[in-house]
């Protein structure tokens, strides 16, 4: 392995880091319209699901010298104001961008994972904590997003595969970095394509995780049945036999 790969560092394209904040935060906007908020509950929640993730890792996990980014670039909220607008007066015709909303909607995911976890590795961090971190990156908007709408996270109920997909890319990522396999760019744009692929195969065959309770109870369930069949049961007493001892007695 090339020595020099250990100096390389992944630095996003700062058009997919918009393009990440804009179709995140318009799906946050879609979110606010089907919950019936006003403009401004829809405009924090667009603001939430676009940059909540970043604000999570920059004042919770890695505390960077100075104001956060999302903070001091202007462009963030013009883009989560646009995804605003969108949501709100084209809410009738998104159906028809669907899957385009879902695609980049992975793309979101997969690339706040990586930075997460870059931004964390060059920070000094473990490599479990720089996938704790990417985790938080990735799917941290979306946390915040339902807890202010007062509903329960959706990483947290049986659905889809997401949050799994940010810590099986993280993972990858963090593997292939501290083993320098590749060189760190090369790295990060394969593990984008691993969860994005992922993801996108997640939707396309419906795939869902299932509730730890149900499948509990589904084998508790088969070992009673195969335990009931083992064990015969007492012979019923028949009505004649129980007539003839109360006529005996």
């Amino acid at each position: 392995m090339d020595t020099s790969a250990a100096h390389d560092t992944f630095v996003l394209p700062l058009a997919m880091d918009y393009a990440a904040t804009f179709f995140v935060g318009i799906s946050g906007a879609l979110a606010g319209v089907r919950r019936g908020f006003d403009i401004v509950g829809i405009f924090f929640l667009a603001m939430v699901s676009g940059i909540g993730g970043a604000f999570l890792r920059d004042s919770i996990f890695l505390h960077p010298e100075g104001p956060l980014i999302v903070i001091t670039d202007p462009n963030y909220l013009w883009l989560v104001i646009a995804a605003t607008v969108i949501g709100v007066f084209f809410r009738n015709n998104l159906h028809h961008f669907g899957r385009i909303i879902s695609v980049m909607d992975a793309i979101g995911l997969s690339t706040y994972a990586i930075l997460g976890a870059t931004k964390s590795l060059a920070a000094g961090v473990p490599e479990t904590g720089a996938v704790v971190v990417a985790i938080a990156n990735a799917v941290g908007g979306g946390v915040i997003r339902d807890v202010c709408s007062g509903e329960k996270p959706m990483i947290f109920r049986p659905g889809e595969f997401y949050a799994l997909v940010a810590c099986l890319g993280a993972t990858l990522y963090v593997l292939l970095v501290r083993f320098e396999v590749f060189f760190m760019t090369t790295s990060a744009y394969l593990c984008i394509a691993v969860m994005l692929v992922v993801r996108l195969m997640t939707i396309a065959f419906n795939w869902k995780t299932k509730s730890f309770a149900t499948l509990y109870e589904g084998k508790e369930n088969t070992a009673n049945g195969g335990l009931q069949g083992c064990v015969e049961s007492p012979p019923k007493k028949s009505a004649e036999t129980k007539n003839s001892k109360m006529s005996g007695n």
